[in-house]
C-alpha cells in the first residue's frame, strides 16, 4: 500500500520497468497473503456488507491501488518515459489484475509462489504492459 501511494510522486525517477516489476512483486505477495481473508468475506454476505461500510466510512477501498498505479503510469506517459499509446487505467488493471489472478491460482492449488517464480512473473508482466502498438506489415 505504501509503495502505491507514493508511486505517483516518484514519476520521472528510476527505471519505469524496474519500478513496475517492484509493484508487481509486492502486489502478488500482498494478494497472496490477503486472498484467504478476502475469500472468507465473500462467504458471509453480512460480514462483507459491514466490511464495505467500514471501507466507505474512511474513504478506502481496493480501487485506490488501481488509481494510484494509473496516476503513476499517466505521469510517466506525460514525461515521455512510456509509450503514448499505453492507457493508464487499462495498464493498472492489467498489472494488478494479473497479480490477483496469480495469487488466486496459488491459493487454489495450495502451491506457494517461489521468489524466483514471482520475479519472473513480474518481469514478463511488465514486458507485456510496456509493449507498444506496432504497425502491421501486410
Amino acid at each position: 500500500v505504501g509503495l502505491l501511494t507514493r508511486l505517483p510522486d516518484e514519476a520521472g525517477q528510476g527505471v519505469v520497468a524496474e519500478r513496475l516489476e517492484q509493484v508487481a512483486i509486492h502486489a502478488t505477495r500482498f494478494y497472496e497473503r490477503v486472498f484467504p481473508m478476502l475469500a472468507s468475506l465473500f462467504a458471509e454476505p453480512a460480514v462483507l456488507a459491514r466490511y464495505r461500510e467500514s471501507l466507505a466510512a474512511v474513504g478506502a477501498g481496493p480501487h485506490q491501488a488501481n488509481e494510484a498505479l494509473a496516476a503513476y503510469l499517466r505521469a510517466e506517459r506525460e514525461l515521455g518515459r512510456i509509450d503514448a499509446s499505453i492507457d493508464p487505467e487499462a495498464g493498472a488493471a492489467m498489472l494488478l489484475g494479473a497479480c490477483i489472478q496469480r495469487a488466486f491460482f496459488s491459493a487454489l492449488s495450495g502451491t506457494p509462489i517461489s521468489a524466483a517464480e514471482c520475479s519472473h512473473f513480474a518481469a514478463n508482466l511488465v514486458t507485456c504492459l510496456l509493449c507498444t502498438r506496432r504497425e502491421l506489415v501486410p
